[in-house]
């Protein structure tokens, strides 16, 4: 978002401090951090989904003790 905003000439300040400066207009820099940023959310949620789902295959399919590793506070005994 902030090579996004920058690379269409704004510069990114908050309260009254510039963090990131205003870029000389380039389109296509703007283009493609404007892509990147529409698609990277989609792409971390489906990564959270695939974690979610591989945790539940080790705990519904395996029946290991995965998943109680991950969420308990206490080390559950490792199976051989």
């Amino acid at each position: 978002g902030l090579l996004m905003s920058a690379a269409r000439g704004r510069a990114i300040d908050i309260w009254g401090l510039t963090i990131f400066p205003a870029l000389p207009e380039t389109s296509w820099l703007s283009n493609v951090a404007g892509a990147i940023h529409e698609t990277a959310p989609w792409f971390l949620v489906a990564l959270v989904a695939l974690h979610i789902g591989a945790a539940l295959k080790h705990h519904v399919v395996d029946r290991d003790a995965t998943l109680a590793r991950m969420t308990s506070s206490r080390i559950a005994p490792r199976e051989r």
